[in-house]
């Protein structure tokens, strides 16, 4: 009986192939740990921006009750004083 024949050694396209397992499993590990620090900046981002939009309407009704309360005060003080109307 006579074989003929090719013998090829693939040592090294397994070590390659092994190689970039690891790696193409390692880079999912990154993308995911990626994503969930991004998704913390996001939620960090959106609550920041929830209490800067509470703390302005805050202060603009602050604002407005500060002008409203001025303008009551000068009305009062025309009514007191009717003679003075260049105050």
């Amino acid at each position: 009986m006579c074989y003929e024949g090719m013998v090829q050694d693939i040592t090294e396209r397994k070590r390659a192939e092994e190689a970039l397992k690891k790696y193409s499993e390692r880079l999912e590990e990154m993308v995911k740990e990626r994503t969930k620090e991004l998704q913390n900046a996001v939620q960090k981002a959106q609550m920041a921006d929830q209490l800067k939009s509470e703390f302005v309407a805050n202060i603009k009704s602050r604002i407005a009750y500060t002008f409203d309360q001025s303008g009551l005060l000068y009305y009062q003080m025309l009514r007191a004083h009717p003679a003075e109307k260049n105050l």
